[in-house]
This record gives structure tokens, C-alpha cells and sequence, in this order.
């Protein structure tokens, strides 16, 4: 269970607009060329001493390269160096999280021992806390579900973003709507995501009954979604498929195997 909000004090209109800003630059350096803009509020946040909004600014940054193909490891380092000076157990969650998820990403030419495991079960537990703001412990919970999706942890990472949503529900009105609004898209993407790599992962060991099963398990946790939301989620999502991967994919979900028929 991921604990209630704790009450903070709130922040300066400057402050909390460029937090807002910050996660709306998190979303759109996975889309577009926002390099010139995170530059702008990370020297705006240098400047007035915002240590998590330049943290923020080195998480966007690191997403950015993600899209790009590009070594992220500087701005993953960047973003722990900073956390390591903040009293923010979610921030610094998130980084243990976004460091977890790209050693598993890369597990296969690293040395044994070296799958993030250790970092990911820091982030678990600093998660318990509650001294944070949400919009921090949702960004955060999210990284966490994409380091289990990484290591093939299906369900861990279905249940992590399964609790994600109910905190995410749980806040009625408030004053950071608009970033969870935001932030529930992405959890309703990467959900989608990892029943279908799930399922996959169980029609490529030849067990063509579970891997329709697994995709109905996770189509009832989305139809509690909004179904706009999850409705432009499942285009984007298919829509990012290439063929080779799209077809098989689409006979894993179906519960019949597919497979590609010679033309000699």
C-alpha cells in the first residue's frame, strides 16, 4: 500500500510554477526538441537555488537522450549527485529508480551483479515515506514500475502502477492536477506496454493459452481507466510497434501463434 499525502507547506508561485514547468518538459523531451528550454529553467533554477527542479531538468534531459539513442549516463549521474543534496526521499526514489531501470536495460553487457537490483530496493523503500510532494512519489512509482517492466518483473510492475493509479485517485481538485493528468497517461502507456511484453515473452516460450490470459488480466485493470485517456494511449502504443515486432505480437495476444511464411 503507498501511503497518504503528508501535509506540506506550500511553495512560492514561482517555485511551484517551475515545477510545473519542469514535468512539463519531462513529457515533452520524449517528443520533440526541448533542449533550449530545459537550459533556460535549469539556469533560472541554478539561479534561485531550486535543487529539484534542476533535477528534474537532468531527468528530462536524460529522457531526451533515451529518444535519441544517446549515452544518458552523465544526466542519470547528474540527477543522483543532486538528489544526494535534497532531504526528499521521493527525488531521490527517483533517481535510484531511472539508475535501476538503465542498468537493467543494459544487464546483458554488464558484469554479474550488476542488474540494479540494489538501487530499485532503495527506491521501494524510501517510497514508504511520505515527505514529499505527490506529483514527486507518483514520478517516482512510476520509474520504479518501468525498472521492474525492465527486469520482465510483469506483475510487480503492473501491481506498482495498479498502486499509482489509486494515489493518483485519491487526489480530488488539487493544486497539481494538471501534472497528474499528465502523469496517468503515462501510467496508463507503460501498462500497456507491459502486458504486452509480457505477453510476448510468454508466446516466445510456447505457452500460447497464458499469454491471452495475461492480456485479458491487463485489459480489466485498464477498462478502470479513463477511457479517453487509454483510448489515445493504445493508438500511440500500437502505433510505435515496427512490423516485425507488431505481428507476432498480435498472435501472442490472440492466443494463436503467428508466423512469417517464405516467399522462395
Amino acid at each position: 500500500m503507498i501511503p497518504v499525502q503528508a501535509t506540506h507547506q506550500p511553495l512560492e508561485a514561482s517555485h511551484e510554477a517551475a515545477l510545473r514547468r519542469a514535468y512539463e518538459l519531462v513529457e515533452a523531451a520524449q517528443d520533440r526538441d526541448v533542449a533550449e528550454q530545459i537550459d533556460s529553467l535549469d539556469k533560472q533554477a541554478r539561479a534561485a537555488g531550486w535543487a529539484e527542479v534542476r533535477l528534474l531538468a537532468h531527468f528530462a534531459r536524460s529522457l531526451a537522450a533515451r529518444e535519441a539513442d544517446l549515452d544518458d549516463t552523465e544526466h542519470v549521474q547528474a540527477m543522483l549527485d543532486t538528489a544526494g543534496s535534497l532531504a526528499d526521499p521521493a527525488l531521490l526514489a527517483l533517481a535510484l529508480a531511472t539508475s535501476a531501470q538503465r542498468a537493467a536495460d543494459a544487464r546483458l553487457v554488464q558484469a554479474p551483479g550488476a542488474s540494479g537490483a540494489e538501487p530499485l530496493a532503495r527506491a521501494v523503500v524510501l517510497l514508504d515515506s511520505t515527505e514529499s510532494l505527490l506529483v514527486h512519489r507518483v514520478a517516482a512509482n512510476i520509474e520504479v514500475a518501468a525498472a521492474f517492466q525492465a527486469l520482465g518483473l510483469w506483475d510487480l510492475a503492473t501491481q506498482r502502477y495498479e498502486l499509482v493509479t489509486t494515489l493518483i485517485e485519491h487526489e480530488q481538485g488539487g493544486s497539481w492536477v494538471d501534472v497528474l493528468c499528465r502523469q496517468r497517461r503515462v501510467v496508463a502507456t507503460n501498462g500497456i506496454e507491459a502486458v504486452v511484453d509480457s505477453a510476448c515473452a510468454m508466446a516466445e516460450v510456447g505457452d500460447w493459452d497464458g499469454a491471452p490470459r495475461r492480456r485479458a488480466r491487463g485489459s480489466a485493470r485498464n477498462s478502470r481507466r479513463p477511457r479517453r485517456a487509454l483510448a489515445e494511449n493504445v493508438g500511440r502504443e500500437h502505433s510505435c510497434f515496427r512490423r516485425p515486432v507488431r505481428e507476432p505480437c498480435r498472435g501472442a495476444l490472440a492466443g494463436r501463434p503467428r508466423f512469417r511464411r517464405g516467399t522462395g
